[in-house]
């Protein structure tokens, strides 16, 4: 047995499936006979019939009214030699009765249905002439929507090579494609930008659109929700002759006459009349076309129609008022004209009156922009408002630009306006867009209302899109759903101009070393280098209490229990937590409350350079310490000069010490009374010369610490300055390559997190130069260089100014950098987020109009760029009557009714059913669309999607020669059968638990993908009958059970957000026509059955099964991930996966699998294959422990 499912690699195969009977022995005998001459069967019984066998004959059984041999119906027929088969008709239905066998054979055998009373069977004969012409004729009926004259000749003219038709058909002939037809007949006469696409070409780029007519059919715009119209005023002003035709105050034409109705009343001049019509809009776009204006209230309404005027500017140039703009010299009119309606019709037959071709239009097949003409045009991509807006009228009217062409026959000048249309883009697989549309989201930054700021295009990758994926390093590149940000660049120059608007003193300081030789003359005198968070560390000690009393400022104790101890002092380790040396003057201790029996009567001070230094001893003498007792916790308020004289104190003189440390040690040899085992005092103090703080920590003690480095913009080399170690090498050069938080060009702000440093490398302070991945060098600063400061108010003698550099001493910089009247506004060169900038001049609203940008890869790192099949650009030539985008209703912007818009694709369909070269394709598509079929979602809102529904049906076309599993697959990633079906946002019960609901997979799309799509409700023999079990039922070929099973298949399908370049919309809001993805939250994880008792992946190895270094293996496949690493195909969390110390193998550059991944070009540069898979086994060439300088980009093993 088998199931009823066809699919393979191949082409779409039909199989007849031909049932083995046994011939019935008694069946009657008849062969067809003379023309003119019927054989009547007069019992419904078992005959047996011989075939035609010349072209020139046919063959037909029919029943009739035996009385009057009326009342004939079509039984069977065999025609040109070819076996019997079903008439269609009433016999061609299933439980006719009539079965016909032909068993291979030239004879049939036939079951009869039953007769009737008065009824007979008809076996009759006709001959006729078959032509060349009627062959070729009656197969293109059955492989085309029907043959032309041009399509049989050309048939004819191979003699009728059938074979050779079809397989041009299937191999030769490109597919025409539906949205492709859609979009390329796409450019509707729109003045604003949308998130689709944006207005172009512009008035001087190579293919703008000028028109002769004044008034157009965007004019007829009306807006149901705002009840906002255009207006037209006739208008006289002084100094020019003739009459201006003005809508909402914007100059379109001027007439010598004044105008008139076309009943031939004078239209009143100054008086605002409403352009009406929006379904006649498209009549309107040609020279006397005439078109609908009302005046008057509800009430009193009136109307008239006037004709359309051409352009003219006569009389009118020079009047910066009426015409602001530079008229430009167009290409030779009637060179490149076309018409704005192709052809009169039965419905408009006074086109031919109203417009010729060489009139109405003018395409400019030039580019001017390199010439003066054009400058201080509008842009119209980002216009700007210059008319009237009323609270009837549309809410901002766009400047006329005008120009003139020379006729080359007549020698005679015409006059034409610039007639902006909405122009779609080339975004196709093979084909992205560069920046992914990053440039044309970043031209229509916030433009006029009701335009939109235009998507990025870019799309993301899916099955149908991978193969052509490209790398972009174009600055304007853009990731999917992504929106440029909004930045600051805080370059020298912007620096400058921003104090000068601000009237602020921002000043980039440098200067600032890292040295550890520092100048003790910029130090500060504290009453003690030790503070409350000093951290401590106790030797000598049985136990201790109240450790931090020692430092606690105030006269607390510190006890420490040394019984049994003996040769052993007791010792505390001071360890300041400042980035700070400091040089100790004094030492102070305070009595404790105890008795003086347990005072210190000796110590040892030592002090070490660095945490891994030597000590070194600073001081050790006696201590007599006062008798007189302090009471506990009292405060201290000692200074460097002296201690607190309300409490009892020792001070020793340290003046000979001239030497800087980081840490000390106090250490007790002995006490007062050598027999006592406890050790006790209230406060150690440690007057002296705190230095300036250090620039930074050392960057490699344990815990985060963060360093700053600058590129070396000059650097030959780059030499490991420091000496560090191959894993600090390797852990700053990763830091400093990965992507930065706020971009800098030269400077990278790194944190070390958990990653270690070698040990060798713990206390270094200075950490020299290190290489990043892509070959620049880059230095370790002070964490302060390049930072730029507000230093209004600042004592100028403290610094010195050049340019917008302020030359400062660490020690300035100390006593600043907390100081809130000196805030730090950013870095020099940072590219600042004005979203997040820090409170500060930048958040000034005149600062941000001045120097804001918007940027969306500054880094130029790659960028993954997908294009989306059948997105090309709109055909430049196309008739200036087409088809329109979808706007939502609330833009105030639609040029057509929703019916309009639901009907282009019905319109799409007929064309390339009539038209298109690649006729079988489009009827396999046809039937292809019959088998998997889907309808309008309830909501009615889907009239109105543009591109959706042919994008959809393209997946017929694409597939109709190819594999039907593609096809299903296809169809199950799409949005409108997901819709349909009802599997979109389908969640699985878990998630849905998780949530507070219990709520099942739906089981929709599972059950009729079977029974409708494939595999059908029953179980097939290879002869096409039904598989019966023991009991003689057919057995199903799924249980409920296994619908439960597959509906949890389906879960976790979302939609992609919107995006630029395809027209996708429904009535109010922007949707996606890209294939949707799978959501890993609300996607069912558990184990999918099958439908042989297994369960579908059952024969793949679980990745933690697969052998060592599988990844070298024969047939592993890799996917290129752009300069993000994050992988695709994981859902665990992204925190984990990007973890640092996770491994990941890098590749030596001798490496085949490295020369496999980068795929060099004849230059020697890697041009990165989306996809590669390895043909033979590699070698193992992992990164060796040494550092490498690559800039192979992350890639993602998917098998």
């Amino acid at each position: 047995m088998s199931r009823h499912i066809f699919s393979g690699s191949g082409a779409v195969t039909f199989a007849f499936l031909l049932a083995t009977t046994i011939r019935s022995a008694d069946a009657a005998t008849y062969t067809c006979p003379p023309v003119d001459t019927p054989t009547v069967i007069t019992e419904a019984t078992t005959v047996t019939l011989g075939s035609t066998t010349a072209k020139s004959e046919l063959c037909t059984l029919t029943r009739r009214q035996a009385s009057s041999g009326a009342r004939r119906v079509p039984v069977a027929r065999s025609y040109a030699g070819r076996s019997w088969e079903k008439s269609a008709g009433l016999f061609a239905r299933s439980g006719s009765g009539l079965v016909v066998d032909c068993g291979g054979g030239t004879e049939c055998e036939l079951t009869l249905p039953s007769l009737g009373e008065d009824q007979e069977y008809v076996l009759e004969s006709f001959s006729y002439e078959v032509t060349a012409e009627a062959e070729a004729a009656r197969f293109l009926e059955q492989a085309t929507f029907g043959p032309t004259r041009e399509s049989i000749n050309e048939l004819v003219a191979t003699s009728n090579n059938f074979a050779s038709w079809v397989h041009t058909q299937m191999y030769t002939t490109p597919a025409s494609y539906h949205r492709e037809f859609l979009r390329r007949n796409t450019h509707p006469k729109i003045e604003y930008p949308y998130t689709t696409a944006a207005v172009g070409p512009r008035p001087c780029e190579q293919y703008s659109r000028w028109r002769k007519y004044a008034i157009t059919s965007r004019d007829l715009m009306d807006d149901r929700y705002t009840d906002r119209q255009k207006h037209l005023t006739i208008e006289q002003v002084e100094g020019v002759t003739g009459f201006l035709w003005l809508v909402d105050g914007t100059f379109r034409t001027v007439t010598q006459d004044q105008p008139t109705f076309t009943d031939g009343s004078l239209v009143k001049l100054d008086k605002r009349y409403r352009i009406n019509e929006m379904s006649r809009s498209f009549m309107v776009n040609c020279v006397g076309c005439p078109f609908l204006l009302t005046w008057g209230d509800d009430s009193n309404t009136n109307e008239g129609h006037i004709a359309n005027p051409p352009v003219s500017i006569e009389g009118v140039e020079g009047n910066a008022a009426v015409l602001p703009y530079a008229t430009v010299t167009l290409p030779p009119f009637g060179s490149n004209e076309f018409p704005a309606v192709e052809m009169a019709s039965e419905e408009f037959p006074l086109f031919t009156e109203w417009m010729k071709d060489d009139e109405n239009a003018l395409l400019n097949s030039d580019s001017l922009e390199s010439s003066a003409q054009c400058d201080g045009f509008p842009s119209f991509r980002q216009p700007e408002a210059v008319a009237e807006t009323k609270d009837d009228a549309p809410l901002s009217i766009l400047p006329t630009v005008f120009g003139r062409s020379a006729n080359p026959v007549t020698g005679l000048e015409e006059t034409f306006a610039y007639d902006p249309h909405l122009t779609l883009y080339e975004n196709t697989p093979d084909k992205p867009l560069a920046d992914g549309g990053g440039q044309l989201v970043i031209d229509t930054y916030e433009p006029l209302e009701p335009g939109h700021q235009i998507m990025c295009h870019n799309v993301h990758r899916a099955h149908d899109n991978e193969d052509g994926c490209q790398l972009s390093y174009l600055d304007t590149a853009c990731a999917p759903d992504t929106v440029p940000r909004e930045t600051i660049v805080l370059d020298g120059a912007n620096v400058e101009d921003i104090s000068a608007l601000t009237s602020r003193s921002l000043l980039a300081v440098t200067g600032l070393t890292i040295s550890e030789d520092l100048n003790a003359e910029d130090g500060v005198f504290v009453n003690s280098v030790l503070d409350e968070d000093s951290v401590l560390s106790i030797e000598g000690c049985n136990s201790w209490s109240r450790a931090h009393a020692a430092m606690d400022r105030n006269t607390e104790k510190f006890v420490c229990d040394r019984e049994g101890i003996q040769n052993i002092p007791a010792s505390v380790v001071f360890s300041p937590p400042r980035s700070q040396l400091s040089i100790v003057h004094k030492l102070r201790m305070y009595t404790a409350s105890s008795s003086a029996n347990s005072d210190p009567a000796s110590f040892i001070l030592e002090g070490r350079v660095k945490p891994d230094a030597e000590w070194e001893i600073i001081s050790s003498g006696d201590l007599d310490l006062p008798l007189d007792r302090n009471g506990r916790g009292k405060p201290l308020g000692s200074t460097y000069e002296s201690g607190d004289t309300n409490r009892h104190y020792i001070e020793v003189s340290l003046s000979s010490n001239t030497k800087a440390y980081w840490d000390y040690k106090l250490s007790i040899p002995a006490t007062r009374d050598p027999i006592r085992s406890d050790l006790q005092f209230a406060e150690v103090e440690l007057p002296g010369l705190l230095l300036p703080s250090f620039p930074v920590s050392h960057s490699c003690t344990p815990g985060a610490q963060s360093s700053r480095w600058m590129k070396e913009a000059d650097a030959e080399t780059c030499p490991n300055s420091a000496s560090l170690g191959e894993g600090t090498y390797k852990l700053f050069s990763d830091l400093i390559s990965a992507k930065p938080y706020v971009y800098n060009p030269s400077i990278r702000d790194v944190t070390r997190e958990y990653r270690e440093c070698d040990s060798v490398d713990t206390y270094k302070l200075d950490l020299g130069m290190v290489q990043a991945s892509d070959g620049t060098c880059w230095k370790h600063v002070h964490d302060l260089e390049h930072s730029i400061f507000d230093l209004t108010g600042a004592d100028p003698a403290d610094y010195t100014v050049s340019g917008s550099m302020a030359q400062v001493s660490n020690a300035f910089v100390d006593g600043i950098v907390n100081d809130p009247a000196h805030p730090i506004i950013g870095n020099l060169d940072d590219h600042i987020a004005i979203d997040s900038s820090p409170k500060s001049p930048l958040d000034q609203q005149d600062v941000q109009d001045a120097f804001m940008t918007l940027e969306f890869n500054p880094t130029r790192q790659a960028v993954l760029i997908c294009g989306s099949p059948g997105e090309v650009a709109t055909d430049p030539f196309a008739s200036d009557h087409s088809f329109d985008i979808n706007l939502p209703q609330n833009t105030g912007a639609r040029t057509m009714s929703i019916w309009e818009l639901s009907a282009q694709r019905h319109t799409t369909w007929a064309q390339l059913a009539m038209h298109a070269d690649d006729q079988l394709r489009q009827r396999q598509s046809w039937a292809l669309s019959q088998i998997i079929s889907v309808g309008l979602p309830g909501s009615g809102t889907a009239n109105e999607v543009n591109e959706p529904y042919p994008s959809f049906y393209d997946q017929y076309v694409r597939n109709g020669f190819g594999s039907y599993r593609n096809l299903l697959k296809d169809i199950s990633f799409n949005k409108i059968m997901s819709e349909w079906l009802s599997f979109l946002d389908n969640k699985s019960l878990q998630y849905n638990i998780n949530k507070g609901s219990i709520m099942y997979a739906d089981e929709n799309f599972a059950r009729e993908i079977m029974q409708l799509f494939s595999i059908g409700l029953f179980m097939l023999n290879k002869d096409g009958s039904k598989v019966l079990d023991e009991d003689g039922k057919p057995v199903e070929t799924y249980t409920i059970d296994d619908i439960m099973s597959y509906a949890t298949a389906w879960t976790g399908f979302e939609e992609r957000d919107a995006r630029g370049g395809a027209s996708a919309g429904d009535r109010n809001v922007d949707r996606s026509l890209d294939p949707l993805y799978i959501n890993p939250e609300s996607r069912d994880h558990f184990p999918k059955s099958n439908l042989y008792g297994g369960f579908i992946g059952d024969q793949v190895a679980l990745c933690n099964d697969l052998p060592d270094r599988a990844f070298l293996r024969k047939g592993a496949t890799y996917k290129i991930l752009g300069s993000d690493p994050t992988p695709t195909m994981l859902s665990s969390e992204v925190a984990v996966e990007m973890n640092p110390d996770r491994p990941k193998m890098e590749l030596l550059p001798s490496s085949p699998l490295f020369n496999r991944l980068c795929s060099p070009d004849s230059n020697g540069d890697c041009t990165f294959p989306r996809r590669s898979s390895s043909k033979t086994i590699f070698s193992t060439m992992m990164q060796p422990s040494s550092v490498l300088n690559t800039k192979l980009k992350p890639f993602e093993l998917l098998r």
